[in-house]
């Protein structure tokens, strides 16, 4: 009778260990997105800086009434960037034309993100498995290490990409395959590609996850797939022009942007240790990847392959993303923008490890030793990234309040102050009197 007591007492003691543990997962990861609202609100100021600029010719003719679809869909370097200038019209119409405000947008959308991937986590794992995941998710998704996509409004297209392949892989989780289906996950990858080069990924990943279901889905899903694949494609290359860095390097040239690729991927864990870290957390990724998911296919087994295609999808848009911006942006492959893109490997991989943990076959005593060994190098990680990651923020900040200074005095700036805002002064002495004429620009009187 004591020994059933105990048990008892051992039971419930064990329930509201688990109870409170799962609710302090959830404020803490619901946390870190008010923790980033509140210093984005803090240190983002009114200041178009670099490629931003070239959007006034979007807000003058916007707000003259001369609007045209060609404008909108203009190539940008290598991207379409028909979306952020949509969302950027939308905010203006609140007032004026704010990076503040688009800043602030940005946390809303990644806030958007981490919900979706709360849906897919809660859609196919437990519990205290979801909640894991969510908030290792929310940890990569609000690094402050993204300081250049936090701090300027511009960057949103990178966040808009996140959010469209969160919403592919939740609707690929779902047990039946209608026109719905196809239709939702082609409407997202519009959102992506239509944002963003790297977004063109999307319609890879979105491919695989349907291959690995095929039996359950069937070919037919695949090939509707592959047809709007090719329109969305079709339609991004419309009128497009090759850049210096999307023509073919050669051998030599072709190993570097390899590494890249690799260095890209690691960025999330590796970026505040220098290149040979991102390049070999890069690489320790990839190989993970494929140690996980391959057996996962190759078993077949009809149940897991449904749990386990959505965090496939994620995990291929990083794969696929990091390659493009490896390849695309090889000389300079750490810049902070880029971990946006690949943080999604990483977010793909925790949840096909949650699927199928490695030590299910050994002993309890030695599986939790190990749980807490891999709990204690994901905190250090952790901690080390979102320390540079705050370091790197607050530097940010201050580049950009600067910024702030010479924009408001531009008439007294010199051009090489001027330039640190674009690379043309004479380009920004034409575009902020005729913006400060139409009411933009309020900080210039």
């Amino acid at each position: 009778m004591k020994e059933l007591v105990a048990r008892i007492y051992a039971h419930g003691r064990g329930l509201r260990f688990e109870k409170y543990s799962n609710a302090i997962l959830a404020i803490a990861a619901i946390g870190v997105a008010v923790v980033t609202f509140i210093r984005v609100f803090q240190m983002a100021v009114d200041v178009p800086i670099w490629d931003e600029w070239e959007w006034s010719r979007t807000i003058l003719a916007y707000r003259g009434g001369t609007l045209a679809f060609p404008l909108l869909w203009a190539q940008h370097n290598e991207h379409r960037m028909l979306f952020p200038q949509l969302m950027m019209l939308f905010l203006d119409s609140f007032g004026f034309w704010s990076q503040r405000r688009e800043c602030l947008f940005s946390v809303v959308v990644v806030t958007g993100s981490l919900w979706l991937l709360w849906r897919t986590a809660r859609h196919t794992l437990q519990l205290r498995s979801a909640l894991i995941v969510t908030m290792i998710g929310s940890l990569l998704l609000f690094d402050p290490a993204q300081s250049e996509n936090w701090l300027q409004g511009f960057q949103t297209a990178w966040f808009l990409v996140d959010f469209a392949v969160f919403g592919a892989a939740l609707l690929l989780a779902q047990t039946k395959a209608g026109p719905a289906l196809i239709l939702g996950a082609a409407g997202l990858a519009a959102l992506a590609a239509y944002s963003s080069g790297p977004g063109l990924a999307i319609i890879p990943a979105v491919a695989v996850g349907l291959f690995v279901r095929r039996r359950a889905l069937g070919y037919a899903p695949l090939m509707q797939w592959t047809v709007a694949s090719m329109v969305i494609i079709g339609i991004y290359f419309w009128g497009w022009s090759p850049t210096a860095d999307s023509m073919a390097p050669s051998l030599s040239a072709l190993v570097s942007r390899v590494v890249a690729m690799a260095a890209v991927a690691g960025l999330p864990f590796g970026l505040g240790s220098g290149a040979i870290a991102s390049t070999t957390l890069g690489a320790v990724g990839l190989i993970l990847s494929a140690m996980f998911v391959v057996p996962i296919v190759r078993e077949g087994d009809a149940a897991k392959l449904a749990r386990a295609t959505p965090w496939i999808v994620i995990l291929t848009y990083g794969v696929v993303s990091s390659a493009l911006i490896g390849y695309g942006r090889a000389a300079n492959p750490e810049s902070t923008r880029y971990i946006t893109c690949s943080l999604m490997l990483w977010i793909g991989l925790a949840g096909v490890i949650a699927l199928h943990p490695p030590l299910t076959v050994l002993p309890t005593i030695w599986v939790r030793i190990a749980a807490g060994l891999g709990a204690f190098v994901l905190i250090c990680y952790f901690t080390g990234t979102w320390f540079f990651g705050v370091q790197a923020l607050s530097t940010a900040a201050a580049y950009y309040r600067r910024s702030n200074s010479i924009l408001t005095n531009y008439q007294q700036a010199p051009d090489s102050d001027l330039a640190t805002l674009y690379p043309v002064p004479a380009f920004l002495r034409a575009q902020i009197p005729a913006l400060v004429s139409i009411g933009q620009l309020p900080e210039i009187r």
